[in-house]
């Protein structure tokens, strides 16, 4: 049920992630079993889903398992900054068409990390909070994690500094979007897509309302929010308005 990788991204994946192709399979499945044994976590088995912590995490069970906890958790302790339900909404609407972060079409060096880019000035952020941007974000990443191979396996690389002859040694200038003199995609091309995607899962993010974790009956010692986050809990405090 895992769509196949093309041969240069299976070799990555081998070769720095240790998957093995024969036991990916049976890893899923551990991870299953281990989700219908969480009393607290309500979490998605989809093996397409499942494979990308698997990815992430480089094949290690243990960090895996962690990983899926803690992304429910935040969306059950955080709905405010980690999850989208309504993609119709219109405020989210419009942070969608403004394309604040969008992922170019052609991965750097056609077959390696998915380049980000990150336009953080074409947005007023009197009218436009941080939570409204970080859901959009959150979910976006999350449609990534579903569909794109060369985020998962490769990474990414996030548009960044203003010395140009440093930046062009790491992304060259064709990998950027036309509107910055190159050739992978224009800007609102890619934001037209990616509106398109946003449509594409409005009901699986409606879905994703029965997914999360109850805190109440995790086994054992309960997670201490205050401190989980650094310095006394910077979400807790964030002031997101």
């Amino acid at each position: 049920m895992v769509r196949p990788l093309p041969p240069g991204l299976q070799k990555v994946a081998i070769e720095e992630l240790h998957e093995d192709p024969a036991r990916v399979q049976d890893d899923i499945d551990a991870l299953k079993t281990w989700i219908q044994q969480q009393p607290h976590l309500r979490a998605r088995t989809d093996d397409q889903f499942l494979v990308a912590f698997l990815r992430g995490c480089k094949y290690s069970l243990e960090k895996a398992k962690s990983k899926i906890d803690k992304y429910y958790m935040l969306r059950s302790k955080f709905p405010e900054l980690f999850s989208l339900r309504d993609v119709d909404e219109p405020k989210i609407q419009e942070i969608i068409k403004l394309g604040i972060g969008i992922a170019l079409p052609t991965p750097l060096n056609e077959d390696g990390p998915r380049i980000m880019l990150v336009r953080n000035g074409c947005y007023d952020p009197e009218k436009y909070n941080f939570a409204d941007i970080m859901r959009v974000f959150q979910a976006w990443n999350e449609i990534l994690m579903w569909e794109d191979d060369y985020a998962i396996v490769n990474g990414f690389m996030v548009v960044y500094g203003s010395n140009l002859d440093k930046f062009y040694e790491k992304i060259p200038q064709k990998y950027l979007p036309k509107e910055y003199g190159g050739e992978n995609g224009s800007i609102p091309e890619i934001i037209a897509e990616w509106e398109q995607k946003f449509q594409a899962y409005k009901e699986y993010f409606k879905e994703d309302a029965k997914y999360g974790t109850d805190e109440h009956l995790r086994p054992g010692k309960p997670i201490d929010f205050d401190n989980l986050f650094g310095m006394e809990g910077s979400f807790r405090k964030l002031n997101v308005d």
